[in-house]
């Protein structure tokens, strides 16, 4: 499909990139200060890496719900027969999705919810809506919205990217790429310090929550 850069930019505005990275701010400090406290106590820590720091960013967005609302909706979904679930930032024309990604031109690995949602992205395509009618339960037809996906990487204490990035239809490629970090210190400004520590205190406290609560640790 041809790209329409306006209709993106009318989407990812100022506001929404700025919420997005403070909450990959408050996020990773709050896993990082977590992690440095916690993971020699934690059952298999190496594997949990991961798995602890995607619970970190998505309860973040779900945290900060109330107040990014004028630029996102946030919702959360099970999007497998796993019940995983996965935190969506709906604007007027997008629904986005937040997964962690090897390289800032790579996709995350495929879905059947993502490649759902990608059929948004093609020109004379229905997308099928992913969230299910709450009377039968089975998906049903919406008004096509296009797809994008915040992917990023996060290692050591160090952001290594940090991108909006949309598939085409098939989710073989990237249609449009917008790199976070070029900004991420002007994003970062956005928020007052003292939120921020509130924040990071809140999910620090959510993810022990959460560790316990599955006996990992």
């Amino acid at each position: 499909m041809a790209f329409d850069l306006k209709l993106f930019e009318d989407n990812f505005t100022f506001g929404f990139k700025a919420t997005v990275a403070s909450n990959f701010r408050v996020a990773t400090k709050a896993f990082d200060d977590f992690w440095k406290t916690n993971a020699q106590f934690l059952n298999g820590a190496e594997e949990l890496y991961g798995r602890i720091l995607s619970y970190a960013v998505n309860q973040q967005f779900k945290n900060s719900a109330p107040a990014t609302a004028p630029v996102y909706i946030v919702s959360g979904q099970e999007v497998n027969t796993y019940k995983a679930k996965a935190v969506f930032l709906n604007s007027s024309d997008y629904i986005t999705s937040i997964c962690r990604t090897e390289k800032p031109q790579k996709l995350p690995c495929k879905a059947n919810y993502k490649l759902k949602l990608a059929l948004g992205n093609k020109e004379d395509g229905a997308q099928l809506e992913l969230f299910p009618n709450k009377e039968d339960g089975e998906l049903v037809s919406d008004v096509p919205k296009r797809y994008a996906i915040v992917g990023y990487r996060y290692i050591n204490g160090e952001m290594r990217h940090l991108n909006i990035i949309v598939p085409d239809w098939e989710f073989k490629n990237i249609l449009h790429s917008e790199n976070l970090l070029n900004q991420i210190n002007e994003f970062y400004n956005y928020i007052p310090e003292e939120l921020v520590e509130e924040n990071v205190a809140r999910i620090k406290d959510n993810i022990m929550h959460e560790v316990k609560k599955q006996n990992l640790i």
